[in-house]
């Protein structure tokens, strides 16, 4: 689970949202309209310990129609499809239903939404993707997390502002065998602020999860430039999630990343800390997440029920021409719970990534899980590997 710049994506998932421009004539609104979209075949195979092999290979994609605006209005329709290719996928236990859901075929209607723009205020009704820390996208599979929301935003220069309702989402963190579960009792409000001034960037967001938690999330960084090819960026998080109704999340998690970038090549080093909350977990909302330390298939939530938790992750990554190579270690060690068990996880990631020109790129990710408390149990002790092909237009 890739981390991103959330200021970044927030600010450039607002400029994405906002709908394009057309004469005042209705039909302009369907002879302007952009389609875009991509075609996506990930072939996956994981290696678990005291089980058979899986695997399964999908082809499949997105399609996009977006209309131009007439008097502030436009809206957008997306249909989303994976499909395992039977010749290249395992059957019964060696069918891996990560990619395709049980049946080896999925297929919806992501994103169907209208919208209204108003000066620097944009509204969005439908089904739609989010950029937010506890509610994102989280693109890195077949299909991506969509939402079926109500949102507003106001975006100038520096200052931006989000909230919305979210009532269903879909996709593959949701799983791939239910369409649109359900987010909560009565779905999930949030407002979030980002504010930046050149280097400085600084956001907070707060969620109302209807019947689970209540969730603060604050992070600010700062980038310091070397040169125009070289620099250091130092960040700090900071979640706070308090139960409702006797669901079992409550966390306090804090975090900081250190990133530098010197001649093409990056070093990061990032940490977690859960404070130990008895009986209760962390919960990293709809998506990825957004902790420091999240890696491909490992985050934290995984093991702070009744423990004390610290993650350290380290990167080492290399980019020349169209090739990034990169290889990540983490360490996710939990202190002894109320019944006497501790808990310690090693994963490793490899990733080889080949951006051939703006619109094809191919990304080989390997993944090597152990679990070093219980080396013979199956839990956290897998190995698994995967090929992406993504071509975009």
């Amino acid at each position: 689970m890739k981390k991103k710049n959330l200021v970044s994506s927030f600010i450039l998932s607002t400029m994405a949202f906002m709908p394009l421009n057309a004469d005042d004539n209705i039909l302009m609104m369907f002879q302007n309209a952009k389609v875009s979209g991509d075609v996506r075949a990930i072939s996956l195979k994981l290696d678990e310990k005291n089980a058979k092999d899986s695997y399964a290979t999908a082809i499949g994609g997105s399609l996009k129609y977006t209309l131009a605006t007439y008097n502030g209005f436009g809206g957008a329709l997306s249909f989303i499809t994976t499909n395992d290719i039977d010749a290249l996928s395992g059957s019964g236990v060696e069918h891996n239903q990560e990619l395709s859901g049980r049946d080896g075929e999925y297929n919806q209607v992501d994103e169907s939404y209208i919208s209204y723009k108003y000066d620097q205020f944009l509204f969005k009704f439908g089904r739609q993707r989010l950029e937010t820390p506890l509610a994102d996208s989280d693109d890195i599979r077949m299909v991506a997390n969509s939402f079926n929301a109500y949102t507003a935003y106001y975006a100038d220069d520096s200052f931006n502002v989000v909230l919305g309702h979210i009532k269903k989402w879909q996709g593959s963190d949701a799983g791939l065998d239910e369409n649109w579960m359900k987010t909560g009792e009565d779905g999930v409000h949030f407002i979030g602020v980002s504010f930046e001034d050149g280097s400085l960037t600084a956001q907070g967001w707060y969620y109302n999860f209807d019947g689970l938690n209540n969730s603060l999330y604050l992070e600010v960084s700062n980038n310091y430039n070397i040169d125009k090819d070289n620099a250091i960026n130092i960040a700090g998080q900071y979640l706070n999630q308090e139960e409702q109704d006797n669901s079992n999340i409550s966390a306090e998690i804090f975090g900081v990343n250190i990133q530098s970038v010197v001649n093409g090549v990056d070093i990061a080093l990032a940490y977690n800390k859960a404070n130990k909350k008895k009986a209760k977990q962390s919960f990293s909302g709809y998506g990825g997440g957004t902790l420091f330390t999240n890696m491909d298939s490992m985050i934290l939530d995984e093991i702070t029920y009744d423990r004390e938790v610290d993650v350290i992750v380290a990167t080492l990554g290399y980019s020349f021409e169209q090739f990034d190579l990169s290889y990540t270690y983490g360490d996710f060690s939990g202190d002894t719970n109320s019944f006497g068990v501790k808990a310690h996880i090693v994963e490793q990631n490899i990733v080889i990534g080949h951006k051939h020109n703006e619109n094809l790129s191919v990304e080989a990710v390997y993944v090597i899980d152990s679990n070093e408390e219980f080396s013979s149990s199956s839990e956290f002790n897998n190995n698994s590997f995967r090929v992406t092909v993504d071509y975009s237009f």
